[in-house]
């Protein structure tokens, strides 16, 4: 394959001379076109203004038919022989990117289906058992975990200790009173980090607030009981008026 000059003399026997000159190109390898990185495929993407492009190799000018991104067809550009989306890619989301080309032989090419994830949004830290006052009870669980389960903990101390977690989370169960600090930093695939500072207070829980809670909880019980009885005398109503209905037709 390649570019080639073709270059033929000719003289007679008179002495008269000619010369024809003719270039041409070689070309059975067609185009090929690949991603510009071979790492992109599957992979998470966080780079800002990240713009995907194909690879192209062709002794011969190309066209391109096709252009899409997740099934749409959109704008691209050249930059030498990258064949590029016209704008970076702005929205969080998966996507797929395809490319058919011909060249001036009506050699084609289709190009792998790119495919990338891309994610600029950090990990998000959820805490249950700690309220807005930044406050917990003596012997009330905390939970800590990342909001979506695909995302990590890089390293979790508490009180300058470091303590062992799962995946993605964390349960402390029992905590002496007093003033506490944790610090957790998490990542996800695309390498979005998140750190996460907190004070709170572990305070032991008083007799009138214990009774507070124990009376709460006996209310609760006694709308419950209340809500299961109704529930039964409309049963039984129901079944009376049912059984009634059977008597009178039967007369």
């Amino acid at each position: 394959d390649g570019y080639y000059c073709l270059e033929i003399y000719a003289k007679d026997y008179a002495g008269n001379f000619s010369k024809v000159k003719r270039h041409f190109i070689v070309n059975k390898k067609g185009i090929k076109i690949q991603l510009s990185d071979k790492n992109l495929q599957n992979s998470y993407i966080r780079k800002k203004k990240f713009i995907p492009a194909f690879k192209v190799e062709s002794l011969e000018p190309v066209q391109v038919v096709k252009y899409k991104i997740n099934g749409e067809n959109k704008e691209y550009r050249w930059n030498g022989n990258l064949l590029e989306a016209r704008e970076p890619i702005k929205s969080d989301g998966k996507y797929i990117i395809e490319a058919l080309l011909i060249d001036s032989s009506g050699n084609t090419a289709e190009s792998e289906k790119m495919k990338f994830v891309y994610d600029t949004e950090a990990p998000e830290i959820m805490t249950n058992g700690i309220d807005s006052n930044h406050n917990s009870w003596y012997g009330q669980k905390i939970r800590i975990q990342t909001k979506k389960k695909e995302d990590k903990f890089v390293r979790i101390i508490l009180d300058g200790v470091p303590i062992k977690f799962k995946r993605n989370l964390v349960i402390l169960k029992i905590l002496e009173p007093g003033k506490h600090l944790i610090h957790v930093k998490s990542t996800d695939r695309a390498g979005n980090l998140t750190n996460l500072t907190m004070k709170f207070a572990v305070k032991k829980i008083t007799p009138k607030q214990m009774v507070k809670v124990v009376k709460g909880k006996q209310r609760k019980q006694h709308k419950d009981d209340d809500r299961c009885l109704l529930v039964i005398l409309f049963v039984f109503l129901w079944l009376a008026v049912r059984i009634r209905k059977k008597e009178v037709t039967r007369l």
